[in-house]
């Protein structure tokens, strides 16, 4: 196995593990009114033109952060995809808690999640090579072949434009199909 499909594996492992942290912990901001012991939040409004590009603006940070590993031997993007399996997993688990049906759920995501989740799984996979090229950089005998420096150019960019479409179906299909009927 190819080194950048175990840095796949180990990046679905860290958000995965993030997940039950979040779903375990279901954290209550500070502060944050509570019904029936449940944190109510919430959720205004939001033109889908703003809303993608609040959307767009924040998956690109992430993604950002994800293949940042590469700078950072691979601590911003473990570090990123354990956040970020925490957040997916509070607000799963949040969900559940509140009584909002799993069905509910999947609707909300996976019009969009099928996109980006991918595409962040596979920027952390990237970034997560930011240890081993370190590590052999400092012994002195930098190993990046060819074809592996071009596949991670080509699931960079090809994750990008996964991360901007899913930002403009999250905005424009998903929030439409979780808000809640007018008059509620």
């Amino acid at each position: 196995m190819d080194a950048l499909k175990r840095s796949l594996i180990l990046a679905a492992i860290l958000w995965f593990v993030g997940m039950i942290a979040g779903v375990s912990a279901i954290l209550v901001p500070a502060g944050a009114p509570l019904e029936n012991g449940i944190p109510v939040m919430p959720t205004p409004v939001v033109e889908p033109s703003r809303a993608f590009v609040s959307i767009m603006g924040r998956n690109l940070g992430v993604y950002g952060v994800l293949l940042g590993g590469l700078l950072s031997a691979g601590i911003s993007s473990a570090l990123g995809l354990l956040y970020n399996g925490v957040a997916l997993g509070w607000t799963l688990g949040l969900a559940w808690t509140a009584g909002v049906t799993p069905i509910r759920v999947f609707v909300g995501l996976a019009p969009h999640g099928v996109l980006e989740l991918p595409a962040l799984l596979a920027a952390g996979a990237i970034g997560l090579q930011g240890g081993p090229l370190l590590s052999s950089w400092l012994r002195g005998r930098l190993v990046l072949p060819l074809g592996q420096a071009r596949m991670m150019l080509l699931v960079a960019a090809a994750g990008f434009l996964a991360v901007v479409v899913a930002a403009a179906v999250e905005a424009w299909v998903s929030l439409g199909a979780v808000r809640p009927p007018a008059g509620f």
